[in-house]
């Protein structure tokens, strides 16, 4: 994720380079809504000594099973952080792997 989501997200609107991350993945990728609660975004993330709070707003929706025959909708997402360049070497940061929040 760190690799092909940052070289499709250079240079673009945020929103953008999630639409066109989520055709290459065939899964959905969005921001959260108007009526978004930011502190349920936030998550605490140390390097070096180091420590920040990081609004990790995008999102990647996993909805379906990899297992043929399962056809139920799941609300799992994958909470991240584009990258900040002088934190954590500006990788992707990953805030939360698990149900929608």
């Amino acid at each position: 994720m760190n690799d092909e989501f940052q070289s499709i997200a250079e240079g673009k609107q945020l929103n953008v380079a999630l639409r066109e991350f989520g055709l290459i993945i065939s899964e959905e990728c969005s921001l959260e809504g108007n009526d978004r609660n930011e502190r349920n975004f936030t998550f605490l993330f140390e390097n070096g000594g180091e420590s920040r709070t990081v609004c990790c707003e995008p999102h990647i929706k996993m909805s379906k099973s990899d297992h043929d025959g399962d056809g139920h909708y799941y609300f799992n997402r994958l909470y991240f952080h584009q990258g900040i360049p002088e934190f954590c070497e500006g990788k992707v940061l990953m805030g939360h792997i698990g149900r929608h929040l």
